[in-house]
């Protein structure tokens, strides 16, 4: 299994292997050094456009991008937005890749 798992992140990145830290517990045990860049990885892999994404995907891929560079957003960024959202326990449970998205979307709401 640890085999087909290397395999994965090999083939695809960090997207791929998104559901590897299923929650706050596997994240923070993590090595401090690989947060950052699986982080950025993950924001790559979530706002790159593709020809066959929907328009009200590519709509909100550009948003969230020009979100976090008018920020100016660095990996370390991304890491405490992470911090943030496990802070509240009810949020323990939740995969990493869930987590990211839903503070991507807290932070660059325009409602």
């Amino acid at each position: 299994m640890k085999h087909l798992i290397l395999t994965i992140m090999l083939i695809f990145g960090a997207t791929a292997v998104s559901a590897y830290f299923d929650n706050r517990e596997e994240w923070i045990n993590s090595p401090d050094a690989y947060k950052e860049p699986y982080l950025a990885g993950l924001f790559w892999g979530l706002t790159t456009l593709h020809i066959e994404d929907s328009a009200s995907i590519k709509e909100w891929k550009q948003k969230t991008f020009d979100c976090m560079t008018e920020l100016e957003a660095k990996s370390s960024t991304f890491l405490d937005m992470m911090d943030n959202y496990y802070s509240d326990m009810s949020n323990w449970k939740q995969p990493v890749a869930i987590g990211f998205y839903q503070a991507l979307n807290e932070v660059c709401s325009t409602d």
